[in-house]
């Protein structure tokens, strides 16, 4: 899925694709089979949604962060966002502010780098609320 990502004005402020400063992220969601499944991931938070960052520019995983659910603005009491959901980033036009060794993410490096943290992580946390509650929808709200 693709999503607009602004990096200089925020997203509450003015939406859309065409506004200065914005560009296009492509984000994958799915549930890891494996992790669900592994009766020695038995802790919530390995189970728990992970999120995987890609850089073009560097061309490998700049970020990972096993639990996002804070990172993400998801719900983090309950088991809400625990079936081993996992999300990917991929940044496909090499615009995400990479650290000099290219080996992770540095938004204050960057003019209004609070600003594109904030609506990159607002705009992934839309998409994964929706993939979530589409999923729990389609089974009843059973999470198991």
């Amino acid at each position: 899925m693709e999503i607009p990502v602004q990096s200089k004005i925020a997203w509450s402020e003015d939406f859309g694709a065409d506004t200065p400063g914005s560009y296009l992220l492509k984000v994958y969601l799915g549930f890891d089979r494996y992790r669900i499944a592994n009766p020695e991931t038995g802790f919530r938070t390995q189970k728990a949604c992970s999120l995987y960052t890609y850089s073009r520019a560097s061309g490998r995983m700049v970020k990972y962060e096993p639990d996002a659910r804070s990172t993400l603005g998801l719900s983090y009491g309950g088991t809400v966002f625990c079936q081993a959901m996992t999300v990917i980033i991929d940044d496909v036009e090499g615009r995400l502010p990479l650290d000099p060794t290219k080996q992770g993410l540095a938004f204050g490096n960057q003019a209004q780098g609070h600003v594109h943290e904030a609506n990159l992580y607002d705009m992934v946390s839309c998409v994964a609320k929706f993939w979530y509650k589409h999923h729990l929808d389609k089974f009843d709200g059973r999470k198991a």
